[in-house]
């Protein structure tokens, strides 16, 4: 059950006319005739829009109840039960009770979604992170190896040159190898 809250009532009445939007927020109401339910509906409180899935049938009142996002997600959390399958184990089981199996498995499913979505968007932060440092480490001591060669060329007999040139070549070839 959703905690005591101050939640957002519309209801809506279809006619030959178009519809008719009765609104409740608090001490605030208001009626709305629209032709459409297409046609955003402006309140005091702001502006609502509706989306029609299935057509509206009939003369039918139809009631709409919206509560603030943030009492839904402590409700929702307040029911999620997370354990690990197995002690040494990454896998989890996620479960919660709920009079409607649907919107509780549409809320689950997209609750994994994006932990999973999450995952990958660190992972390739990571990744690009990762490949950044390595190119800037490859600019450096390819410049470096550039300067040892150039030197190297000018004083050809200059035994400590050589040295560095070799280490350079073999840093150079060991970080590029790593990509």
């Amino acid at each position: 059950m959703i905690r005591q809250s101050i939640a957002l009532f519309f209801k809506i009445d279809r006619s030959e006319k178009g519809y008719t939007i009765r609104f409740n927020y608090d001490a605030i109401s208001g009626e709305y005739q629209l032709a459409s339910l297409s046609e955003p509906v402006r309140t005091s409180v702001g502006e609502f829009k509706f989306k029609q899935i299935l057509p509206l049938e009939g003369t039918i009142t139809y009631k709409i109840v919206s509560y603030p996002i943030r009492n839904l997600i402590e409700n929702y959390c307040e029911d999620i039960k997370v354990s690990a399958v197995l002690k040494r184990s990454n896998a989890i089981s996620i479960s919660t009770n709920s009079a409607c199996v649907k919107k509780s498995q549409a809320f689950l499913d997209r609750l994994v979604e994006r932990y999973n979505q999450h995952d990958v968007d660190d992972k390739n932060k990571l990744a690009n992170v990762t490949a950044y440092f390595i190119d800037e480490r490859l600019k450096l001591i390819g410049g470096e190896l550039q300067k040892v060669e150039a030197e190297l060329n000018k004083n050809k007999t200059n035994v400590d040159l050589l040295r560095q040139q070799k280490v350079k070549q073999t840093l150079y070839l060991f970080v590029l190898q790593k990509t």
